[in-house]
């Protein structure tokens, strides 16, 4: 009885300690939430009155509804490109020996290591030195740096369980490379492909400190967007900007969550 109530005791503090954790993390964005349905024209907790109108006002943001596009695009190419170049180095260090491997893979991880603010300043002077002023293809470059360790990462682990006798039983029933890879090892290693993508696109979505150093003028990403609005007018269209962008995370898990399964995701 004594092991029976230490063991009960035991899983209701760690469930305790886990509603605290997500408590924790979930306060910021209910009060965020709900400042964004207040009347009134101040952020203020609890809100005072109910109301929507924040929301249709915040689409008449200037420049909002096109950074939002931009954001937009920007990060589901990167999601893209950094999941197939991702997965192409990863298949490259799982399969291979060779000098340097080690020092390889810690170059592709290196934009965890280095601040966000030193890879934008780094960037902004390799641009000017190259002259290269295309400023959706730079912010799309250096989206794809900052986001593609979480891809390799997140491949690597698929790979690192993946059974390789597998590919030799395709090639002696008459598969070739491509088809192989495609009907034996992609459907195996999809989930961590698309948890890695899932990651660029949230971490392109939301990215400003990079951002900030190669938007000009014309290309304004969503972030960047709602700092220069807030630098000059704090009212509960800020919150429903968040909201949304909130929500469309959000989306992006259970889209995700629907097509690999939650468990899958969750390995990763």
């Amino acid at each position: 009885m004594g092991t029976f109530l230490r063991r009960r005791l035991g899983w209701t503090l760690l469930w305790g300690y886990g509603f605290l954790v997500v408590a924790f993390l979930l306060t910021p964005l209910i009060v965020l939430i709900s400042m964004s349905f207040s009347s009134t024209g101040q952020l203020t907790f609890p809100p005072i009155g109910f109301s929507l109108k924040w929301y249709p006002l915040a689409t008449q943001v200037q420049g909002l509804v096109g950074s939002f596009g931009l954001s937009l695009v920007l990060a589901l190419l990167t999601a893209v490109l950094s999941s197939g170049l991702g997965t192409v180095a990863s298949l490259a260090l799982a399969r291979h020996r060779f000098p340097g491997k080690s020092l390889v893979m810690a170059f592709f991880l290196s934009p965890l290591i280095f601040p966000s603010i030193v890879i934008g300043v780094a960037l902004l002077q390799f641009y000017r030195l190259t002259r290269f002023d295309d400023v959706f293809t730079t912010l799309l470059l250096a989206h794809i740096i900052v986001t593609i360790p979480y891809t390799v990462r997140t491949v690597t682990a698929s790979l690192e369980v993946f059974d390789y006798s597998l590919l030799d039983a395709a090639r002696v029933l008459g598969a070739d490379t491509l088809k192989t890879f495609a009907e034996v090892m992609l459907p195996i290693i999809k989930p961590g492909v698309f948890s890695g993508g899932v990651f660029a696109f949230l971490i392109s979505f939301d990215n400003y400190t990079v951002s900030m150093f190669l938007t000009d003028a014309k290309n304004i990403t969503l972030p960047i967007r709602i700092f220069d609005y807030a630098e000059f007018a704090i009212d509960p269209t800020i919150a429903a900007i968040s909201t949304v962008m909130i929500l469309t995370s959000v989306l992006m898990f259970v889209v995700s969550g629907k097509l690999i399964g939650v468990k899958e995701l969750a390995k990763f």
